[in-house]
């Protein structure tokens, strides 16, 4: 390979490994929805994933947006990951299911919204009740989705 080809490989190799990886839900109605709710525009998005799901008739879009700017990480300062939020969209209306605030800056919502004791640990979100749930498609999916496979099986790891 000629020196130049191969320096212009390396540049923009380098440049991909050092860009940043940002995204927006320009690209999908659902995640708008998200978006637009809990002002997500205005935070630096890392990370955001749907998938749709039917059930009894009805489509239900899980969302996952990870955002933030401060990361957490684990002792080796490695595996690091932010704020995230996970919801469910049913005919443009927003359900929360669980949430993962790395500050309180990155709250999307004051917890007593949906909680009495304004703790969101243990707090049932309007998002976990929802019939898609019980479906038996859906928790075929859930439990024989491999999280590596699938960012959006950590939507329910507190289930399993």
């Amino acid at each position: 390979m000629r020196p130049t080809i191969l320096a212009l490989l390396v540049t923009s190799l380098g440049l991909a490994a050092c860009s940043k990886d940002e995204q927006d839900c320009s690209d999908n109605d659902s995640c708008k929805v998200t978006e637009q709710k809990y002002g997500l525009t205005e935070r630096t998005i890392h990370d955001s994933q749907t998938k749709d799901f039917v059930a009894g008739g009805i489509t239900y879009t899980l969302v996952r947006v990870e955002y933030g700017d401060t990361p957490e990480c684990d002792l080796f300062d490695e595996n690091c990951t932010y704020s995230w939020y996970c919801g469910w969209v049913v005919d443009n209306q927003d359900y929360p299911l669980e949430v993962h605030w790395v500050t309180d800056a990155d709250a999307l919502f004051d917890p007593t919204t949906y909680c009495e004791d304004g703790e969101i640990e243990g707090c049932e979100l309007p998002g976990q009740t929802l019939p898609i749930l019980d479906d038996e498609d859906f928790e075929d999916w859930m439990y024989d989705t491999d999280p590596d496979d699938d960012v959006l099986v950590d939507c329910f790891a507190d289930y399993y």
